[in-house]
């Protein structure tokens, strides 16, 4: 079984925000007689811009509400607005939610989270405002921990002169958890920071870091994905200063393993120039993988180990495909392929198909760069057109006294129906300076700077009947 709600494709009405989120909600119905709804992707999109004008500062943090419990440990990326220096952002985040038939399920700005949010006035983008998206997948089983209590596990990594730097130079610190919600597979040891995967075995990991720091110095925190000491995706955040506290960053991202048994774990830094970067917390973590049937089928394909997007980024309204010139994996028959001569993935299937997309971009620039302030926002074409949700952005301050930040990464995803020979683009932009300012993607041989999925979800379909589905809800919000 597999419903697909997509938002609509209208823009939002236009709205000025203050202190909370104008909420979008979804009554869920039942299924058959099921007395729970089985696994469910919700995506929230949205994209807003600072109403108020001059050199006004803005974030806020947007988390998901199920009746009248919010979820705190699932916020969403922190959007960073500076209205002198771009007032554009976007807000993202992947979570797996236990959902029984008339829930509501909603999202909005509290503005009171703990750590605290400094909240202004937005506008929702005329044609980018935003939607909640739902995909019923097979049950599977899960594995959910999460941080619920303040941790100092973030590592410090040193700007120099050898890009990408913070992989040259960094400290990262593995991520541990102190509440185990479930394990159905028993990959958890009960401690520590690690989850083994089964061999032979196909995976969707969601993961979230909430990271703060209570000086007033401006950070840049970095996470990644490590799966069998690989690195394969990361995300940032940034924080301004006390005021700004608690700037999430999180992934999603599909993982099929080997012949044995993987090892999985989340880990952070952040950045430092050599003097006294704060005493980085982690505030609330998750890491959430949900074991998806074999008969799942998807395509990663990327920019080989040459990743390199140095020239990028140069103009406030130019979309930019990323560059995809090598399949990184493909199930045989999963009926999409790179179209490289485009930088695209192709639907080849014959008929229209439904997907999940992910894609994800790294950012970082040269020690010494430019102080002009870079947003890189990511967005999907489908079939030639914007996907007009799904949008999302990463901050980076660039030089700036003695609190320079450099990094900027992104994941996002959306879901949607595409035609028959049609193509699936990643595209970034950056509406806060024309100038570069020596902020590129540089090559990784781990090949994880940059990289689109696309899973068939028709491959999803029938994999049990509904009335054994679980109660589990995947929900992506942007």
């Amino acid at each position: 079984m597999l419903r697909v709600h997509r938002p609509p494709t209208a823009p939002l009405p236009m709205c000025r925000m203050t202190r909370r989120f104008y909420p979008k909600v979804i009554t869920l119905t039942p299924a058959r007689k099921s007395p729970s709804i089985p696994t469910v992707f919700i995506s929230f999109s949205e994209t807003v811009g600072l109403v108020d004008v001059a050199s006004t500062r803005a974030c806020g943090t947007l988390v998901p509400r199920v009746n009248s419990v919010d979820q705190a440990v699932f916020r969403a990326t922190h959007r960073y607005l500076r209205n002198s220096g771009g007032n554009d952002g976007c807000s993202f985040v992947p979570a797996i939610l236990d959902l029984n038939n008339t829930d509501n399920v909603r999202v909005r700005n509290p503005g009171a989270l703990a750590p605290t949010d400094a909240i202004g006035n937005y506008a929702c983008g005329a044609g980018e405002g935003g939607g909640i998206q739902m995909i019923r997948l097979p049950a599977g089983n899960l594995t959910d921990v999460r941080r619920t209590v303040d941790a100092a596990e973030i590592g410090v990594s040193n700007i120099n002169t050898t890009r990408p730097w913070l992989d040259s130079s960094g400290t990262w610190t593995t991520v541990t958890y102190n509440s185990e919600v479930q394990d159905d597979d028993a990959l958890y040891p009960g401690t520590g920071g690690d989850v083994t995967l089964a061999a032979n075995t196909k995976y969707l990991i969601v993961w979230g870091v909430t990271p703060y720091s209570t000086d007033a110095s401006r950070h840049a925190y970095a996470g990644r994905l490590q799966i069998n000491s690989n690195n394969v995706q990361s995300a940032s955040s940034y924080q301004r200063n006390t005021a700004s506290q608690g700037a999430p960053l999180n992934g999603i991202y599909l993982h099929e393993t080997g012949g044995s048994t993987e090892t999985a774990r989340l880990q952070m830094t952040q950045e430092s120039e050599g003097g006294d970067a704060g005493t980085g917390q982690v505030a609330d973590a998750y890491f959430q993988i949900l074991e998806l049937p074999s008969t799942a089928e998807w395509i990663h394909v990327d920019n080989g180990a040459t990743d390199s997007l140095t020239t990028a980024l140069a103009g406030t309204t130019t979309w930019y495909d990323t560059p995809l010139s090598s399949t990184f994996r493909a199930d045989g028959d999963s009926n999409l392929s790179l179209d490289g001569a485009n930088d695209a993935v192709q639907n080849d299937s014959g008929g229209s198909l439904p997907v999940l997309a992910i894609g994800w971009q790294r950012w970082d620039r040269d020690s010494g760069a430019s102080g002009t302030r870079k947003a890189p926002m990511l967005r999907f074409e489908n079939g030639g057109s914007a996907v007009q949700y799904g949008n999302n952005s990463a901050f980076s301050r660039g030089q700036q006294s003695g609190d320079d930040t450099f990094q900027a990464h992104v994941v996002t995803a959306a879901t949607f129906d595409v035609a028959d020979a049609a193509d699936i683009n990643l595209q970034v932009t950056d509406r806060h300076s024309g100038a570069n300012s020596d902020m590129g993607i540089y090559a990784s041989t781990s090949r994880y700077f940059l990289g689109v999925q696309v899973l068939n979800l028709n491959t999803l379909s029938g994999a049990a009947p509904v009335d054994e589905l679980s109660a589990q809800a995947v929900i992506v919000m942007h």
